[in-house]
């Protein structure tokens, strides 16, 4: 059963929010912040915290699950009428139909760092 262990998000100051997510949220950054972001994580979810693009709003980017067999899960959702517009031999993204392109990131099992396993 896929489970929710990535976000992705689109913000205007990076160290504000890593400031607050270590203090608040009690967040462990996982790697040294980088020119356009980095990553967090609470133990069971994965934080990309990225900069915004030019003329782009803060935003939650997409939601990343966790799936033991990849190319099954994509034949469902393929099944399911959705295309896999982004991903090469890992990661696919898609967007999920009924909800305004909220966009889904299908991760391999253990490929994202810092998170807990099953």
């Amino acid at each position: 059963m896929p489970r929710i262990v990535h976000v992705s998000l689109a913000v205007e100051d990076l160290e504000k929010v890593r400031t607050f997510c270590e203090k608040v949220f009690g967040f462990t950054s996982l790697d040294q912040p980088k020119k356009n972001g980095f990553g967090m994580s609470d133990g069971a979810v994965h934080v990309a915290v990225n900069k915004c693009r030019t003329g782009e709003a803060p935003a939650v980017k997409h939601l990343g699950l966790e799936v033991e067999d990849v190319d099954g899960f994509v034949a469902d959702i393929r099944k399911a009428g959705c295309e896999i517009f982004f991903g090469g031999t890992g990661n696919k993204h898609f967007r999920m139909p009924g909800a305004a392109g909220v966009e889904i990131e299908i991760i391999p099992v253990g490929a994202k760092p810092g998170i807990s396993s099953r």
